[in-house]
């Protein structure tokens, strides 16, 4: 967090304070994870690292056969202290052949992430969200293709 305060006077010279402004600034902090559906609240890995591209354990590979689904959970928790919202967006890469869909409970929200963003609730200081991630390759997909979305 960060402020600043500014005091008005009304020349060089008089040392009265005749209005004062604070500005007080503090930096969002969101923080995402993943893991495997299948896997425990504990695989989330790598809690409080921030990455503008994701590596090592913010990838989570997962192998599956035609018509079966690999599922993820995607958790964005709220670093700062400071209730708040997270617009979430997602990027898919081209391989065709594949389903991809995005969840909030029971909600879909695949149309809002994979366009404008999905806005999370407000999020409490150490509050999360977390997003399913459903991928399936179909009959039509390229045997031993490799299909990413990113969030």
């Amino acid at each position: 967090t960060k402020s600043t305060t500014i005091n008005v006077y009304p020349d060089g010279s008089d040392t009265t304070v005749r209005d004062s402004v604070k500005s007080t600034s503090t930096c969002a902090r969101p923080d995402l994870l993943i893991k495997k559906e299948s896997e425990a609240d504990t695989a989330y890995a790598i809690n409080d690292t921030y990455q503008t591209t994701p590596s090592g354990n913010q990838i989570e590979p997962q192998t599956v056969n035609v018509n079966a689904t690999a599922t993820y959970r995607a958790k964005v928790e709220n670093d700062g202290p400071d209730a708040r919202t997270y617009v979430l967006k997602a990027t898919e890469s081209v391989e065709t052949g594949w389903s991809i869909s995005y969840w909030v409970g029971a909600t879909e929200i695949t149309s809002s992430i994979t366009g404008a963003g999905y806005t999370t609730s407000s999020l409490g200081a150490g509050g999360s969200a977390i997003v399913k991630i459903e991928m399936t390759p179909g009959a039509s997909a390229v045997g031993s293709t490799t299909k990413t979305a990113m969030v």
